[in-house]
Formats: C-alpha cells, sequence, structure tokens
C-alpha cells in the first residue's frame, strides 16, 4: 500500500502518493487526490489541442517529454505518470505550477502570474512575465520590512459572497543566482528546482503566511527601455486587460473558463487598486522599487 502524504497549499488540502517538501504538512480530509498511474491516451468528447497538451472543461492531459505526464479532472484529481529514470525535482516543478494550476481553473478559481506579501492582513501582489523581478521583490520587501510572503509564482483568486479571497499557496521562491545576490541570501544548501535549471528554491518558511486575505494592491511589473523607474495607477477597462493578461496559463484555458474568470477578475478590481511599475531592463533597481512599493502600502 502506497504512502499517503497530506499537504496544505493554494487554500487546499492535497492527498498525494509523492512527497512534496515544498507544500506545508498538515492533517484532516483532502480536496485533491496525487497518485500515481498510467495517464488516459485522449480526453473522449469535446476537447482541445495544443503543444503537449488536451484540454476540456473538467479533463486536461500533458505530457512533459521525456520526464512525465499528467492527467488532471473535475478539479480534485491528478494522476502523475513518471517517465523511466525521471528526477523527482522534474516531476515537482511541472506538478506545482501548471498542472496544479489547470486544477484551479476546473474549480473554477483564478490563478493569477503573481507573487505576494501580506500587509495588515491584506494582501499585495506583484503580477508579471517571468524574469521580470516578481519573486525577488516580494523577498527583498519581506526581508526589509518585515512583510510575510504568501506567494512566489502563482496566487489563487476566489470569491466567497461576492467579495474576492486571496489564497496563499506555498512558502518558497524559485530564484536565479542574480536575485540570491541582489538579496545578499546564501546559496549554501539550496537545491535546484531542477536537474538541469541552474535556478534555485528557496525556502522562506519561517516568514511565509499560511491563509486567506483580502486583497488590497496590485502591482504590475514591467520591464521598459526607459533609463528610471516609472509609476502609474490604473484605472478603468485598462486595469482589466492589464491583469487578464496575468491570468496563468490563460492561452490553455483559452474560452473554457471566461465566465468565471470575468468575474474573479471584475471582483477584485472592485476592490483592490492597481499600479502600474515599468523599470529598466539593465541596472539594479531593487532598493528604488522596494522604496516606491513601500511608499504606496503606507500612503
Amino acid at each position: 500500500m502506497a504512502t499517503i502524504y497530506t499537504y496544505t497549499a493554494f487554500g487546499l488540502t492535497f492527498s498525494s502518493e509523492i512527497e512534496i517538501p515544498e507544500f506545508l504538512p498538515t492533517t484532516g480530509e483532502s480536496q485533491v487526490l496525487i497518485t500515481l498511474g498510467n495517464v488516459p491516451e485522449n480526453i473522449e468528447g469535446n476537447s482541445t489541442e495544443g503543444f503537449r497538451f488536451q484540454i476540456s472543461k473538467n479533463e486536461f492531459i500533458i505530457r512533459f517529454k521525456p520526464w512525465v505526464s499528467f492527467y488532471v479532472c473535475n478539479g480534485n484529481s491528478i494522476i502523475i505518470q513518471p517517465e523511466k529514470d525521471a528526477d523527482e525535482r522534474d516531476v515537482r516543478v511541472f506538478l506545482i505550477s501548471s498542472v496544479i494550476a489547470i486544477l484551479l481553473h476546473q474549480r473554477g478559481w483564478m490563478p493569477l502570474h503573481a507573487s505576494g506579501i501580506k500587509v495588515n492582513n491584506k494582501a499585495v501582489l506583484f503580477s508579471a512575465n517571468s524574469g521580470i523581478g516578481k519573486s525577488t521583490i516580494s523577498l527583498a520587501l519581506n526581508r526589509k520590512f518585515g512583510y510575510p510572503l504568501i506567494a512566489d509564482d502563482i496566487t489563487i483568486i476566489s470569491e466567497k459572497e461576492g467579495k474576492p479571497i486571496v489564497h496563499s499557496s506555498f512558502p518558497s521562491a524559485k530564484l536565479w543566482q542574480e536575485s540570491i545576490d541582489l538579496l545578499g541570501i546564501s546559496n549554501e544548501g539550496l537545491n535546484y528546482i531542477r536537474k538541469d535549471v541552474f535556478k534555485y528554491r528557496y525556502d522562506n518558511r519561517p516568514d511565509f503566511f499560511n491563509g486567506i486575505l483580502e486583497p488590497f494592491i496590485v502591482f504590475v511589473l514591467e520591464n521598459s527601455d526607459n533609463e528610471k523607474v516609472e509609476i502609474s495607477e490604473v484605472k478603468g477597462i485598462e486595469k482589466f486587460n492589464v491583469l487578464r493578461i496575468h491570468i496563468f496559463r490563460l492561452r490553455m484555458v483559452n474560452e473554457l473558463y471566461a465566465t468565471e474568470l470575468f468575474k474573479l477578475i471584475s471582483i477584485l478590481l472592485n476592490t483592490a487598486k492597481c499600479f502600474k511599475i515599468s523599470r529598466p531592463k539593465n541596472g539594479n533597481t531593487l532598493d528604488e522599487l522596494c522604496s516606491i512599493v513601500q511608499s504606496i502600502i503606507t500612503k
């Protein structure tokens, strides 16, 4: 009989046949079951195909050759089929990003490509494309001002009684060596997120908040050719459009969850302010960014 591990992450409790050390151990009844098994060849009925994946409203198959395949259904089940000699880090890095993001879409929640911190019992989020520095700024604010981390790469938005809720994810962050240097963190004892990807996983467990929060502010980070950091408040329809493009794996889900996502973005934007920050592509602007964000947060 397989050993079952129980974890909490993304506002859910998972029972898993594989260890997921990035998540927080917990007890109690689970909402999601993760098992090892055979992934179906195809989804029956109407589905959409993309690069490496098939998707319908309640089913999802993705194959990360030559590492692992996944089957996700009904927002409560994930089957993992590792390839021979698959490295467990490769399996987990796909599981806790794209695969669980689709599971959350199936549950009618919105995974936002964002990191986040807890400020005065509310959530401050940093949304951006990969490599812009959302993890770095969240950890910098944590280290400078003591704001607990709530998410690194995916922040979950759901709804309760017509109001948006932000769920914490799990307490580690993915950092390149450049970010580690900027933050003054030692890489001694840190593991790479994948066997052949030289990006570290940094555990911030002592300064992590596990729970739910109201949204406060969403900062959208962008690189620019400007020579200095520029910031502006985003309002109206632009606010909607700026955030929509940062829904995690939006191209995969296409229009399958358009109704749910429109509702969640709308109620999020009715509650949270939104600012766009453009930062120079070159040069170290981390201290300046932290000062700007801190001034807005405390205003």
